[in-house]
């Protein structure tokens, strides 16, 4: 899915919020994260699919 880069980054970046004590930001970027990643899954299955 060539998405392991921006994800990696995600992790730190929510990893860093969490060591600043930041709940809203960590708590915002924990969202977009699953948001993206879902969407992401989304469009690889749907591929996926339309390749059989």
């Amino acid at each position: 899915m060539d998405y392991q880069e921006r994800s990696q980054k995600e992790h730190y970046q929510l990893l860093d919020a969490c060591r600043q004590r930041d709940t809203k930001a960590a708590v915002r970027l924990l969202k977009r994260h699953i948001d993206t990643a879902g969407e992401q899954l989304i469009v690889y299955l749907q591929q996926k699919a339309q390749k059989r």
